[in-house]
Parts: structure tokens; sequence; C-alpha cells
């Protein structure tokens, strides 16, 4: 019984330094990036976010060369302390009380500073807030993004966003959408450009508020969008090629309200056909309308963009 215990008080005393040593590279991951006012920032020591709490820690320099703050650090008390302005924070290393303006705070945090390889780490979201900033969470690109200014959902197209949706190439052929006209890889030929095809409808007396009513049609018809979502789009963003599915394309901003009160935004194309099936002959036509089959292009990642 005695070697029993003895053995089990081995075992534990060895599964439990392991255990320590392995914790910290264990309860950690490196993969995320932080963006400050639109800029990917890049790092001599990498950011981290510590798994157990899911909080996103940064050396102190971030702080001081990014967020335009002073820093001072004791090395008797451990304790470095951000100045903003009048303002100050002082966080002692693996304290959960940091002091605010010399006044502890009542709440405790989950995600004390910490030193790593001699280098003070910070909590990111609870220091860039205290200094002012706005801080969202990018799951899709494990991306943080901080910014001085609140953050912006589109409403409406700026001419800065169409300038960007037109600059995505026009579809080249695929190989599964290949009926031997084009070669696979080549451009589709274009019958009407961007722009061109809202000037040539203008042109035959169709104002810019019935082409976006047409546009919006298909969309609307087949149920293209959930119900968390939004489509915004611009007349400006239309075109017509020779696509096999979905010849007359529209381009604009995708609009996702998360079930965690997250929005994102994803550039993206649909392409719609419309017209009448092709019968056998004597048999009757159905008339001109939206065909079922659509296509969907995504022009870029989703972005977080606010919250709800």
């Amino acid at each position: 019984m005695r070697k029993t215990i003895i053995s089990f008080i081995a075992v534990f005393m060895i599964g439990f330094v392991l255990g320590f040593f392995a914790h910290p590279v264990l309860a950690r991951n490196y993969d995320v990036q932080v963006e400050v006012n639109d800029q990917l920032v890049t790092f001599d020591e990498k950011p981290y976010i510590e798994k157990m709490t899911g909080r996103t820690y940064v050396p102190i320099r971030f702080i001081a060369e990014k967020l335009g703050a002073n820093v001072d650090w004791d090395q008797e008390t451990k304790t470095v302390t951000i100045f903003n302005g009048s303002d100050s924070i002082c966080l002692q290393i693996g304290s959960q009380v940091p002091t605010i303006n010399n006044i502890a705070m009542a709440q405790q945090l989950d995600a004390p500073a910490r030193l790593d390889n001699k280098r003070t780490y910070v909590p990111l979201r609870f220091v860039s807030e205290v200094l002012g900033q706005n801080v969202l969470w990018d799951k899709y690109n494990r991306l943080v993004r901080i910014s001085d200014k609140p953050f912006v959902v589109t409403e409406k197209l700026s001419e800065e966003q169409k300038k960007r949706l037109m600059s995505y190439p026009y579809p080249v052929v695929l190989a599964e959408d290949n009926y031997g006209s084009q070669e696979v890889g080549e451009t589709y030929k274009i019958d009407q450009k961007m722009v061109e095809r809202k000037e040539y409808r203008n042109s035959k007396g169709i104002t810019d508020e019935e082409i976006l009513a047409k546009i919006r049609e298909p969309i609307e018809l087949l149920n293209v969008l959930k119900p968390n979502q939004e489509f915004i789009t611009d007349v400006d963003l239309n075109y017509y090629i020779y696509h096999p599915v979905g010849p007359i394309r529209t381009r604009g901003i995708l609009q996702t309200y998360e079930p965690d009160g997250t929005i994102t935004e994803q550039d993206i194309e649909f392409g719609f056909g419309y017209g009448q099936r092709f019968v056998a002959e004597g048999e009757p036509r159905d008339p001109n309308h939206w065909f079922e089959e659509y296509d969907t292009k995504p022009l870029s990642k989703p972005k977080v963009v606010g919250k709800k």
C-alpha cells in the first residue's frame, strides 16, 4: 500500500512539473495580428492570445509607439505605468487589480500584466479602451482592430468603396463553365462594362432608381440573402458579360449580422440570368423571367466592421 502511495505521488509530481513547464507554451496562440487605424502593425516580439482567458497580449512597447502613450517601468515593484495626458494606468505584474488615476479598480482583471523573457506584456483591449481607443475582434482574419475613431458600418457606398469594388478583375472562364466558346483562364467577353451599362440605360430614359430596383429584383425574388443579411450596391457596379450562368452581374458589399452581435462586411459579386428557356420545337415557351440558377463570387474575405 505504501509503495502504491509513493508511486502515485511520484507520478503526480512528474505530471505537475511537466504540466507547469508546458503550460506557458500550450496556453498561448500566436496566430493573431493587430491593426491600428487600418494599418497592420509589425512586432519585434509577437503578440499572443492567452487561451484560458481569450485575451490578447501585446508588448508594452506597442502601447508607447503605436497608441502614443508614455510608459514607465518600476523594477522594484514590477509595475508598469502608462501615461496618456493627465491620465495614468498602473499594472503590476501578476496583479489583477489595476490602478487608474491612483484609484484601484473595483472589478478585477482576468488578464493581468505578465513578464515573458524579460519583456512586459499587457492585455490589449483593456489598455486600449482605457486610452480611449475603439477595439474590435475580427475572428475571420484573427485580427484585433484598434481605431481612434468609431468603427463605421456601411449604409451607402462611398466613392472609395466603389473604386475598390471596381478594381477587382472581371471573371475568367473556369473549366466547369467552359462551353468551348472561350479558353479556360480567359476573361469572359464583356458586352457592357461597369458604368457603361448604367449610362446606356440612362440614355434609354431609365432612371438610376429604376435601374437599382431592377438590380435588386432577382436578389429578392430568389431569396439570395439570409434574414440576417443585407446587400449594399450602386448602379455603377452593374455590368453584362457572356457568362453561362449569371451574365447580368452586380458587385457590392454583403453585410451579415452575426449571432454574437458583430457585423461583418464582405465584397461580393452576384450574377443572374433573365430570359426564356430553350424548348423543343413546337413546345410553348415560358414568359421572360429570372432564372433560378445564379452565380455568387466572393471578392474578399469577410471582415468584422462593428457591433450592434
